[in-house]
């Protein structure tokens, strides 16, 4: 990944941490997964191949099953996510679980 992408994704993340309502046990779970997947990255560390994929699955579970949304700025966040992963994978992405709310 290159230098600037990672540096915007670090970024992105933590704009979307930023959103999250800590009130609720959804956002503290999605605001752990989005925390674990920024300690991961650095300037040295490409991500791990399914990094951003899982982190997208996994708040797409979250949506499903215990009631997780995101704001409106949130979902903006999580495309530009989703863009720079699609940016630096050939595979196919998971669903976006947020389309359409």
């Amino acid at each position: 990944m290159k230098l600037e992408d990672l540096e915007g994704l670090k970024l992105i993340l933590s704009k979307l941490y930023e959103t999250l309502d800590m009130a609720l046990d959804s956002n503290k779970a999605a605001g752990k997964a989005i925390v674990d997947v920024y300690r991961e990255l650095d300037d040295s560390n490409d991500l791990s191949g399914r990094t951003l994929i899982s982190l997208e699955s996994y708040l797409g579970r979250l949506s499903l099953f215990d009631g997780f949304e995101l704001t409106d700025e949130g979902k903006n966040l999580y495309k530009q996510i989703e863009n720079l992963d699609q940016k630096y994978t050939t595979n196919i992405s998971v669903n976006n679980a947020f389309n359409g709310q």
